[in-house]
């Protein structure tokens, strides 16, 4: 806003310096003097003859001025003229003013010349010159240089221009809207455009009276030496001759050819300029501002040209200069605005510099200090720019340290690394581990492109619940972090490897790639292996002396009677429960080492539910709780493992079941949506903390406050695992912060092509 101001207010003193001032008047006269070159000539009226008082004239009848009876014979010459003007005084007595009289008296009409002396008298004809038809002033208004470029032709005393007067003369009247305003002289060409003939030629009868029947008829002085010349814009060689400039007044009130120059023109194409310096230029680029303007300039010399061709005068300079000249303060305020910008951006960049030194180095190391070491320094730190290059001479030292110990941190110590460029998949960045991992699978030379590795994935990828799954689409929906295992033979031997990608994003430099790390975990592998063996070989020895403790306990629990008996039925009771803490670690140990894959076929969902109720059912009438299951009496095949399914549904009804108290519901809905099935179970019990939420899918994890009800904490996870298995995911959450119950929630994917029986 105070830029707008400064250039409003600049650009209207420079308006009133223009337009009011001297200094710039001449410009006007410029412009006026360049279109009648450009122009060129016209050809005058032919009803206009030019009698001129030449050398020749001067050689045969002797030195000027002639005698009045010369000028007698010269209209008798005439008669048959439809005007004469003279353009010579005639202001003093002379003693052939009779004969002079007479001729007056006799043919034509002849218009004699005024003009004011130097003190300011106007010198009339002789008083005893009485038989002419009119006098009219030949004075003209001289311009910058002494060019003559306007006359007046009504004076204020209200003397008539001698073009005027011959005019009136013939009956016509100046067709101009208000004659006693300067008018600007249409010039038909330079000198000697109008038609000449000599003056002792016409008075010797070389031109008979006929010749010039009906003609306007100009007598004056043509010689040089005579003094009656002027300089017009169009001079070439000489001065233009007075009557010759009487000449083109006449022609021009003959055609009405007066040049008008409406007062308003030029103004209002400099506020045009104006408008466009406090409203277009702030808000285009500099390359727009430079073409509209030039352009502008251009158009308005066209269209200047073109209304003097049709004689108006549009003067183009002014508005040019003032375009030009505020286009100038423009760029200048706009470049003072810049460098304030950008000194205040150098320390803003200054600041984040010497922060992110500090960010980036735990102590920053002596030689990348932002201080000057010596005189010199000191000498360059007066200046912001200087000061600025030698801060960034410092950064870029610690970037440069910072990389080499980044290039040495990826090629040597971590991982295999590599990096694409999102769009066209191309590598960026790879580390000599990802090109030694490589090619040790014996592939192609050069590194894999992103489509490529993803294929190379796909062909080596385990199978199962746990191994991960690739994305359809892994270019377009790389928004969070995945990954997947992967098994090959490395070094001659078969390896595991899990592959995590993750999508990069740089707001910064506009980057957006894809990052893949690759982690050797053949020895987890071969733990979980031996765990999982052992485990398997612990449960198996388990499984005998366990079987017979519970069958002899059911014996001894039917044969024995009171304590006894109750005794026989803890131990019953006790064996059971370690039986089925072996069998969920069977199930899990099988599930986590996909010796227990999921199979892929096709089931009724809601048969899945149905008979889940029917199994505990049982346990829900000892405690009086109704199961209510609300599903579409027809829904869509899914693919997965019925029976392991069925485990986790009887696994959520039944903790549904023990944690709820007595005489209440546990609500089972299922619906189909677009892409995926879900199925909430819903029961009354206490709830789960939210703190609790997060880990009681891991192993041997019941909660906070559930430790009253028997349970090894394996069952939860046992149901993720299978979930996860079958590519769906499963959520837990209570039902508001008011209210008690929890609500289980299980997403499993449909399949992406349709069923075929």
């Amino acid at each position: 806003m105070p830029r707008l101001i400064i250039v409003a207010v600049v650009s209207l003193l420079f308006v009133m310096l223009l337009y009011l001032s001297t200094l710039f008047s001449g410009l006007s006269e410029t412009s006026l003097d360049a279109l009648f070159l450009l122009r060129g000539s016209r050809t005058p009226s032919p009803a206009l003859a030019i009698i001129g008082i030449d050398d020749k004239s001067l050689q045969q009848l002797g030195s000027w001025p002639f005698s009045r009876a010369v000028h007698a014979d010269l209209l008798r010459q005439l008669s048959e003229s439809q005007v004469v003007g003279l353009d010579i005084l005639f202001s003093e007595s002379a003693g052939d003013d009779k004969v002079f009289n007479a001729a007056l008296d006799k043919g034509a009409k002849v218009i004699l010349a005024v003009a004011h002396g130097y003190s300011n008298h106007l010198r009339k004809p002789a008083p005893g010159l009485i038989n002419y038809a009119g006098v009219g002033h030949i004075e003209t208004l001289l311009g910058s240089k002494g060019v003559v470029r306007k006359v007046q032709l009504v004076q204020d005393d209200g003397l008539a221009a001698l073009s005027v007067v011959m005019l009136k003369s013939t009956g016509r009247s100046a067709a101009v809207a208000d004659i006693a305003v300067p008018q600007i002289i249409n010039y038909y060409g330079p000198e000697f455009s109008f038609s000449y003939y000599s003056y002792v030629d016409v008075l010797r009868g070389k031109y008979p009276p006929e010749f010039f029947k009906d003609k306007f008829v100009l007598v004056g002085a043509e010689a040089l030496g005579l003094g009656d010349v002027h300089v017009t814009p169009f001079v070439q060689r000489h001065p233009m001759p007075g009557v010759e400039i009487q000449a083109t007044i006449i022609n021009n009130l003959l055609d009405n050819s007066f040049i008008r120059s409406p007062w308003l023109l030029s103004p209002a194409v400099t506020l045009l300029f104006f408008c466009m310096a406090l409203f277009y230029w702030p808000v285009a680029s500099e390359k727009k501002n430079l073409f509209i303007n030039l352009t502008s300039c251009v158009v308005l010399l066209l269209v200047s040209y073109g209304l003097f061709q049709q004689h108006i005068f549009l003067e183009p300079l002014r508005p040019i200069i003032f375009l030009f000249a505020v286009y100038l303060l423009h760029l200048v305020l706009q470049g003072i605005g810049i460098t304030r910008e950008l000194m205040s951006e150098i320390a803003a960049l200054d600041r984040r510099l010497a922060h992110g030194l500090r960010a980036l180095y735990t102590n920053v190391p002596s030689q990348l200090q932002l201080k000057p070491k010596n005189s010199k320094e000191t000498h360059l730190l007066t200046g912001g720019l200087r000061r600025h290059l030698l801060h960034m001479h410092h950064g870029i030292q610690g970037l440069e340290l910072q990389n080499r110990f980044i290039h040495h941190l990826l090629q040597e110590e971590v991982a295999p690394l590599i990096l694409w460029e999102l769009d066209d998949g191309k590598v960026v960045l790879a580390n000599a581990k990802f090109k030694e991992f490589w090619q040790a699978q014996e592939q192609e030379t050069g590194l894999p492109d992103l489509p490529e590795f993803l294929k190379f994935l796909s062909e080596h990828q385990l199978s199962g619940a746990t191994a991960g799954a690739i994305p359809a689409q892994p270019v377009t929906e790389l928004e969070e972090r995945w990954s997947i295992d992967i098994n090959l033979y490395f070094n001659h031997r078969l390896h595991y490897f899990q592959v995590k990608m993750h999508h990069v994003d740089e707001p910064f430099s506009s980057f957006s790639g894809v990052l893949v790390n690759i982690a050797d975990i053949t020895e987890v592998r071969e733990l979980e292996r031996m765990k999982s063996d052992l485990i398997g070989t612990v449960s198996h020895e388990l499984r005998l002396p366990l079987t017979t403790i519970l069958g002899y306990s059911e014996m001894l629990s039917e044969m024995l009677d009171s304590e006894q008996g109750e005794f026989a039925q803890e131990i019953c009771s006790q064996a059971t429960r370690l039986n089925s803490l072996i069998e969920n670690f069977l199930d899990i140990a099988k599930i986590e080492n996909n010796r227990n894959q999921v199979r892929k076929l096709p089931l009724n969902l809601v048969i899945v539910l149905e008979d889940s109720i029917n199994a505990v059912t049982p346990a829900a009438t000892t405690k009086d709780i109704h199961v209510h299951l609300d599903a579409p009496q027809k829904v869509g095949p899914i693919f997965g493992d019925e029976p392991l399914l069925l485990q986790a549904i009887i696994n959520l009804l039944d903790n549904a079941i023990k944690f709820s108290p007595a005489h209440t519901e546990v609500q089972i809905q299922m619906f189909e949506d677009v892409d995926q099935m879900v199925v909430t179970i819903t029961d009354e019990g206490p709830g789960i903390a939210e703190e609790d939420r997060a880990l009681i899918f891991k192993k041997f994890n019941r909660g906070s406050g559930e430790h009253s009800v028997d349970g090894f904490g394996l069952g939860l996870n046992l149901v993720q695992q299978v979930i996860a298995g079958h590519g769906g995911t499963i959520r837990v959450e209570r039902q508001n912060a008011d209210t008690i119950g929890t609500t289980f929630s299980i997403f499993l994917p449909k399949p992406v092509e349709p069923f075929v029986e």
